[in-house]
C-alpha cells in the first residue's frame, strides 16, 4: 500500500493543479456512471474505480503516471475487485463513491492540499476495510 499512497497522493495533487475542463467533464461522467451503477455489481464497480484512478493520473499532466497505473492494472483490479466483491451493496462502497465526489470537487477547485488528503484517506479506508474483513 505504501507505493500506492506515494504515487496516488502525488497524482491527486498534480491533478488539482493541471486538470483541464475536459478532465472535469470526464470525472463527471464517471461519477454519473457510478451513481447509476448497481451497487452490488463488483465487476462494474472495479472497472469504474480503475477508470477513476487512471483519470486522476491522466489529469496530473505527467505522462508517466498513467503508464505506471496501467502497468499495475492486474494487481490493482485484483485488490479492488476483492474489496468490491466483499462489500458490494454495503456501506464501504457508498463511502468510496463519496470519496470520489470529494476528490473531484477538490480537483475542480484546484485545491491540491485537499486532493492529496482525500486520496490518502480514500486509500487508507480501502486498506482498513480489507484488513478488517481478513480478521473476521
Amino acid at each position: 500500500m505504501g507505493m500506492r499512497q506515494l504515487l496516488e497522493r502525488e497524482t491527486a495533487r498534480l491533478a488539482a493543479i493541471h486538470r483541464t475542463d475536459v478532465h472535469l467533464r470526464q470525472f463527471q461522467e464517471i461519477l454519473e456512471l457510478e451513481a447509476g451503477l448497481d451497487p452490488t455489481s463488483a465487476a462494474g464497480l472495479t472497472d469504474l474505480d480503475f477508470s477513476f484512478h487512471l483519470l486522476v493520473a491522466l489529469a496530473s499532466g505527467n505522462l508517466i503516471y498513467p503508464l505506471i497505473i496501467n502497468s499495475f492494472k492486474n494487481v490493482y483490479t485484483s485488490l479492488t475487485g476483492a474489496f468490491f466483491q466483499l462489500f458490494a451493496g454495503a456501506e464501504p462502497v457508498g463511502e468510496v463513491r463519496s470519496y470520489h465526489r470529494q476528490l473531484v470537487h477538490a480537483i475542480e477547485e484546484q485545491d491540491a492540499t485537499m486532493a492529496t488528503e482525500i486520496m490518502q484517506e480514500m486509500l487508507a479506508h480501502g486498506e482498513r476495510q480489507l484488513l478488517s474483513a481478513q480478521t473476521l
